[in-house]
């Protein structure tokens, strides 16, 4: 056997079904590197929007959380030990013994270049009453308490972006906020209010009412640190999602905008209803909030990155229908067409989101399938010289496109309508492949009519 032979042997034998359809496979790998530099890219552009938002955040303020308020009494432990006098402070928590809260979320869209994100300023009107338990139920002897140091404290997540407009009264009068390091279940600086208060009256109940007017974006949470806590919102937002640790009792969301209504007691939030400041922490206040985000409803780098993992999918369904065209008759593929077909069907999710950016994502998977589609075809047609095939392949990449634009939509039955698309694939090759004799020593062995 000559040198020169080898070649056509070569051809020969990658002109068998078997072999062929392994070096397919072989391909499909190699193009799952492309697929991966677009996957990185749609990530880097993910991170690119994130950068965008946090950065609005930072100018207009970031996801509220808001905790309190609580009243918080001093209290001094004296002992004596060995003839010395010694002595221990701390800071007995009180929360409301009911706290009903009614936020008005006025949203709007800012830009940052091609990013949108949406930001909002919050009307929350804040009624309640301070009630002194029994003296038993204080954890420190009653004597100990230094009610004349009494603080009233509210946990804001970003305090900066409070308006100076808010107000707070506590038993009828108006107290000056201040700001401070302390801190109530909530990152960052928190809004601190002072004022003595007689144990008396707070033995019968002190009432409360905070009007406070803040910007925030993305999230508002509420920490219900009262015995019981109820929270109202309405907003001009048409896509919340409701989350936390707890869901609206009650919620309406229409095309206008959504309101939604919680109630929770202190039996769920995993903290006691009054506390010592060692007893209780930060994160255990967090792990209770509850509260509503204002989604995107369709987030394109959230898209592209799902389209980049059908990626393969795409491939593998695209490849099948031309290897099985090429079963039933008509001019065989070079490897390297496939290579270049393959690049067509990856570029499919760079195009779709560079469009998403500016077109939204509908019209620019529209477009970008179009494209490709069309792409694809004509290159079919002048591959194989047969407007019939090139226009199967049309017809099926538009089918797969299609399909993966309703599993796209279809989230929560993205699993189901995937596993279903590819039984009914290799159903449709096993079907279309039922003749071929593939211990054959010949190329193709079909006994069914050629598709030209």
């Amino acid at each position: 056997m000559t040198t020169t032979d080898i070649p056509s042997r070569m051809g020969q034998l990658m002109n068998k079904p078997g072999p062929r359809l392994a070096g397919i496979g072989l391909l499909i790998l190699l193009l799952l590197i492309p697929l991966g530099m677009i996957e990185s890219k749609v990530s880097e552009r993910g991170q690119r929007r994130d950068e965008a938002a946090a950065d609005v955040a930072r100018s207009w303020g970031r996801a509220q959380s808001l905790a309190g308020p609580i009243l918080r009494l001093p209290y001094t432990i004296r002992w004596r030990e060995k003839d010395e006098e010694r002595n221990r402070t701390g800071w007995l928590v009180l929360p409301p013994q009911k706290l009903d809260v009614v936020a008005r979320l006025d949203t709007e869209v800012r830009k940052r270049g091609i990013f949108e994100v949406p930001v909002y300023r919050a009307n929350l009107k804040l009624r309640g009453q301070f009630k002194l338990p029994e003296p038993s139920d204080l954890g420190v002897v009653f004597g100990d308490i230094d009610f004349g140091r009494a603080e009233v404290m509210i946990g804001i997540a970003e305090p900066g972006a409070l308006s100076a407009d808010s107000r707070v009264q506590v038993d009828g009068q108006v107290l000056v906020l201040e700001p401070s390091a302390q801190s109530l279940g909530t990152q960052g600086v928190h809004v601190l209010m002072r004022q003595g208060v007689a144990a008396e009256k707070l033995a019968q109940g002190v009432a409360f009412e905070v009007d406070l007017n803040l910007n925030g974006s993305s999230a508002f949470h509420l920490a219900p640190v009262a015995r019981e806590t109820t929270l109202s919102i309405a907003s001009n937002w048409p896509h919340p999602s409701f989350g936390g640790n707890g869901l609206p009792r009650e919620s309406e969301i229409s095309g206008e905008g959504f309101k939604a209504a919680w109630s929770v007691s202190h039996l769920g939030r995993g903290y006691p209803p009054v506390w010592l400041d060692t007893e209780v922490t930060r994160e255990q206040i967090d792990a209770a909030a509850f509260g509503v985000e204002l989604c995107v409803p369709v987030d394109p780098y959230r898209m592209a990155e799902r389209i980049a993992k059908y990626g393969v999918l795409v491939l593998l369904l695209s490849f099948a229908a031309i290897w099985v065209m090429e079963l039933l008759g008509g001019r065989p593929l070079h490897p390297v067409q496939y290579l270049l077909l393959g690049g067509s069907l990856c570029l499919f999710g760079l195009l779709q989101l560079s469009l998403a950016e500016h077109l939204g994502f509908a019209v620019a998977f529209v477009l970008a399938a179009g494209a490709v589609v069309l792409q694809a075809s004509w290159y079919a047609r002048v591959a194989t010289r047969s407007t019939r095939r090139a226009f199967a392949l049309g017809a099926l990449l538009s089918a797969w496109f299609g399909y993966l634009y309703v599993v796209l939509q279809a989230e929560d039955m993205a699993f189901l309508l995937g596993a279903l698309a590819l039984f009914a694939v290799l159903t449709a090759v096993m079907w279309a492949t039922r003749k071929v004799n593939w211990s054959s020593s010949g190329n193709w062995d079909v006994a069914d009519a050629t598709l030209e």
